[in-house]
């Protein structure tokens, strides 16, 4: 895991743009809210 401050993470969850985050192996390590809302996708 790719730890972020959480003064990012709000600033990320903050903005009307999608953003996510993978490692090398495809798997996600974060997403806004954005994201999350507009894809459907949840955190789990």
């Amino acid at each position: 895991m790719y730890p972020l401050s959480l003064d990012f993470q709000t600033l990320l969850d903050n903005l009307d743009l999608g953003i996510w985050c993978v490692d090398q192996n495809g798997h996600f390590i974060f997403e806004n809210s954005f994201f999350l809302k507009t894809t459907g996708y949840s955190k789990e």
